[in-house]
């Protein structure tokens, strides 16, 4: 199934990517539609970007197959990770997932890890930077590093919180 899975998405991957690949081919193993299950609210940057994908793939199933996406935000996506994780390996059931299938896992808030999935496609870049004010006097990361090291507990950081891509580290604020 794993082949088939990454047969699947890698037609479309020149949709997905920033280099150029081959014509993508239409997918052959498809008899019915594909469940794409989308652990996240409707309208939110998961539930857009699988949708999107989803409408540049279309064309790439046989006649009379599509995609169905279907939201499944319970548990904080856990339990369409769960359902996915623990589906018929025929390639007929599909999850977009984030970040978060590699973090939930080391707060006990999941069975399933990445290791039960085998990803096919990158939809999404979503980079992480440092920001400061353009008057704090950092150039560089080192400078502001530096800066910290020397006046410890002075400077303060903002983030996303718990969950989030860069939560605190124990004991920051």
């Amino acid at each position: 199934m794993k082949k088939t899975l990454l047969l699947l998405l890698a037609s479309v991957m020149p949709f997905c990517a920033n280099q150029a690949f081959a014509e993508p081919s239409t997918i052959s193993y498809a008899k019915k539609n594909i469940e794409v299950v989308i652990p996240k609210n409707p309208g939110g940057g998961t539930d857009t970007s699988a949708r999107t994908l989803i409408e540049f793939s279309k064309d790439h199933l046989p006649k009379g197959v599509i995609f169905v996406p279907v939201n499944k935000p319970a548990g904080n996506g856990i339990t369409g990770l769960i359902e996915v994780a623990r589906a018929k390996l025929d390639g007929y059931k599909l999850v977009m997932t984030t970040v978060e299938l590699a973090m939930f896992p080391h707060q006990n808030k999941s069975p399933v890890t990445y290791k039960d999935f085998t990803p096919l496609v990158t939809t999404i870049a979503d980079p992480v930077t440092i920001v400061v004010r353009a008057d704090a006097g950092f150039d560089t990361l080192q400078a502001f590093i530096d800066s910290a090291k020397q006046q410890p507990g002075k400077l303060k950081v903002g983030n996303s919180g718990m969950g989030g891509d860069l939560p605190p580290r124990r004991g920051e604020h």
